[in-house]
């Protein structure tokens, strides 16, 4: 018991610590990372604190310590779990109104079968798919779904880049936002399109960004995707793809009001996906994959795919 005492008193603290120093992160971008991981850290300290309550074991520090991690966590997921279900039908639409149904999906570059990729996506029959990590997997998937597909659009010329728009239709113009090598971090992996409809026309843009600190800074490459966003129609606008950000980051937070349009994902984890945490129903830890759309767009339905040989699930958006 007293074993179990002590261990509850260390985890407590060390929970605190990471709390304290994601809070750093509004400052220093490196510890933000700390506020991706707040579904562990923060869910072993709180276990460890209610625990020792319980026991009548918390001296008045531990107490304190439970308050003060209660307070740092709720503030940190509160805002996601508070807001409405993007799952819900959103405001009425127009009678015959077109649809238009989009799969956004980190194909992975280490997928395990991207043949059952390939054969989810294409029974999906969506009007536009947004792959990421497409590259080591393009004469399976970008080959595969070439005849569905015929206009793929790179953030990069000649599909030099795993950030791929596959479409129908053709559309009216498009390209890419690398300025640089988006394969190794040097630059924002991210393609756009602009497609023609009765409504007037629409621009879509798959993004990847990369991870967080220690691996690359994402704030490097938003001025990149704002800069493009603001010569857009925003009303009209639909951003999607991996950011590889959490919503209790302050960095996608940052991202968020910069965008200027609404974030439809709330509280949907989408990594990491596992044939067997798939299997057995456990959820995936951390959102970070994302759909945001302009005030045109009316959500029909947001959900969350199927394990596909990926460590991330795909994400599947209908709109009006």
């Amino acid at each position: 018991m007293n074993r179990l005492v002590a261990v509850a008193h260390w985890v407590l603290r060390f929970a605190l610590l990471c709390a304290l120093i994601g809070q750093a992160g509004r400052v220093f971008y490196p510890f933000d990372t700390m506020n991706h991981l707040v579904p562990i850290w923060g869910s072993i300290g709180l276990i460890a604190g209610l625990m020792l309550l319980v026991a009548r074991q918390a001296s008045w520090r531990d107490a304190a310590i439970t308050v003060v991690l209660i307070l740092i966590v709720a503030r940190l997921i509160h805002p996601d779990f508070s807001t409405p279900s993007a799952s819900t039908p959103s405001l009425p639409v127009a009678p015959g109104a077109a649809k238009l149904k989009i799969v956004a999906f980190n194909a992975s570059k280490g997928n395990s079968n991207p043949a059952e990729a390939l054969a989810w996506l294409q029974a999906q029959r969506a009007d536009l798919v947004i792959l990421a990590e497409a590259k080591e997997n393009s004469a399976v998937l970008l080959g595969g779904l070439k005849g569905q597909y015929p206009y793929q659009v790179s953030c990069l010329s000649g599909l030099r880049c795993s950030t791929v728009i596959l479409s129908r239709t053709r559309p009216i113009d498009s390209g890419g936002l690398a300025r640089g090598d988006p394969e190794n971090g040097n630059a924002l992996s991210a393609a756009w399109a602009t497609y023609a409809d009765p409504g007037g026309p629409y621009t879509v843009i798959g993004v990847h960004f990369v991870r967080p600190w220690p691996w690359g800074d994402q704030r490097t490459f938003v001025p990149s995707l704002l800069n493009f966003i603001a010569r857009t129609d925003r009303r009209r606008l639909i951003v999607t793809g991996d950011f590889n950000l959490t919503p209790w980051s302050f960095t996608l937070r940052e991202i968020d009001a910069q965008l200027a349009i609404p974030r439809l994902t709330r509280a949907m984890p989408s990594w990491p996906a596992t044939r067997s945490g798939h299997a057995s129903g456990l959820p995936a830890l951390l959102p970070i994959d994302h759909v945001y759309a302009g005030p045109a767009w009316r959500l029909r339905s947001l959900q969350r795919g199927p394990y596909l040989g990926s460590d991330h699930y795909p994400l599947v958006a209908t709109f009006q």
